[in-house]
């Protein structure tokens, strides 16, 4: 089976920052060195109390935040929450493995959640699209 090839235009990505949170640090560095390769900042994060630390330090040096949806402690809708309070205009993506009930996003609606959320596994090129169609416009 040939590779996936997935392009992304550098001069594109070029100085947009992503924060990248899972509480799984494998999964934080696989999509963070991807985004890297594409030729995005990225800040990645095991933790959501860090994250929001360091978004509360430079709220508008982020273009787009890819968080796992459920996490020890706060849960990636509540993540976004906080940050949405912060800056209202934030970009974001939603991972998850989980087949998502009404309880596990209590900090958001469903709606909102599932038109910006990505399954586990997430493929290459799913990534990139969701990205491009986030940020890239």
């Amino acid at each position: 089976m040939a590779p996936i090839l997935v392009r992304m235009s550098s001069s594109s990505s070029a100085g947009k920052r992503i924060m990248v949170v899972d509480d799984e640090k494998d999964i934080v560095m696989v999509i963070s060195k991807v985004l890297e390769r594409w030729k995005f900042k990225v800040d990645g994060f095991s933790s959501p109390f860090k994250a929001l630390e360091a978004f509360r330090k430079e709220p508008d040096a982020f273009d787009l935040i890819i968080t796992d949806v459920r996490m020890p402690g706060m849960s990636g809708p509540e993540l976004v929450k906080e940050i949405l309070a912060i800056r209202p205009q934030m970009s974001k993506i939603f991972i998850s493995a989980f087949n998502l009930d009404h309880e596990s996003f209590g900090a958001m609606p469903a709606e909102e959640l599932k038109k910006d959320l990505l399954s586990k596994p997430v493929t290459m090129p799913q990534l990139c699209e969701a990205v491009k169609s986030k940020i890239l416009k």
